[in-house]
């Protein structure tokens, strides 16, 4: 079953020594984009955390959030460095000195001074495991809702499979139609200026003409194509740039066939399937 590459995931983790937020969110994307945010006592862990979203995503950008919402009180001391402080003020003075204008700190910005206030050390094999096997049960709530979100697209994606095949059946009835207003038309030219035309050369020159305007061939590559993008969608496998390459062609073709097409409800008729394909490719572009 195909998967959507858009979907969003958030869990709380309660542990001894604190609790924490996964948040998930998935976009469309031509590759794979990790965008990893983690507080600076778990940022030690990012590349275990980047390995596993790898693994989980074939196709997307992620944008991976770990919040984290509260230590125990034993884990670390939340007071600020008294000493960090007075050389941040010191430093703070020499700038001053130097450009009188300039704004002293606030008490905000000294507390969000890098190792003013302590970080707790986390750093420790078990709260790797615990916050990883968080992260993979995330994964796994992300990877439910794009799977979901994949079978309406894969339902919709049916629907427009069909829909092509209905306007390719009615082209096909329309080709005797088409050949036979164009031998009216040079009947009637024929006649209009009373031209006296050789009955088995007039017939090899509509042939060459029918032949440079017969859509046959683009009408039988449409249904190889569309025949090729319903085998694709049964697959278990990403099939996003597959898909996308298929319903590209699958333009291209009715682009072909429209600008040969003189017959005005075959031209009307490619005008309606190039509506369609481009609702499907709209669509081709959310797939993993």
């Amino acid at each position: 079953m195909i998967s959507s590459m858009t979907g969003y995931a958030e869990r709380k983790f309660e542990f001894a020594w604190g609790a924490i937020i996964w948040k998930l969110k998935s976009l469309n994307h031509r590759g794979v984009e990790i965008m990893l945010r983690t507080p600076d006592e778990l940022r030690v862990f990012e590349t275990s955390f980047r390995r596993l979203i790898s693994g989980h995503i074939a196709r997307g950008r992620v944008d991976a959030t770990l919040v984290l919402t509260h230590l125990d009180d034993e884990t670390v001391s939340r007071l600020p460095d008294r000493q960090k402080i007075a050389a941040l003020s010191a430093q703070s003075d020499v700038v001053r000195s130097i450009i009188p204008d300039a704004q002293p700190l606030s008490v905000r910005e000294v507390l969000t001074w890098p190792d003013v206030v302590p970080v707790a050390d986390l750093a420790t094999d078990e709260i790797c495991r615990q916050v990883t096997d968080a992260l993979d049960s995330t994964l796994d709530e992300l990877a439910e809702v794009r799977h979901i979100e994949g079978r309406g697209i894969h339902e919709f994606l049916n629907q427009k499979t069909v829909e092509l095949r209905q306007l390719l059946d009615a082209a096909r009835t329309m080709i005797p139609a088409v050949e036979a207003e164009f031998r009216s038309r040079i009947s009637e030219a024929i006649e209009k200026f009373s031209l006296e035309v050789d009955a088995v050369r007039l017939e090899q020159e509509i042939a060459i003409l029918m032949i440079k305007g017969d859509v046959s061939e683009e009408l039988n590559r449409m249904e190889l194509h569309l025949n090729e993008i319903e085998r694709v969608l049964t697959e278990e496998t990403v099939v996003g740039k597959r898909l996308g390459f298929l319903v590209q062609e699958l333009h291209r073709e009715a682009n072909t066939l429209a600008s040969k097409a003189t017959h005005y409800p075959l031209n009307t008729l490619m005008v309606d399937a190039r509506v369609v394909i481009d609702q499907v490719r709209e669509q081709a572009l959310n797939i993993e």
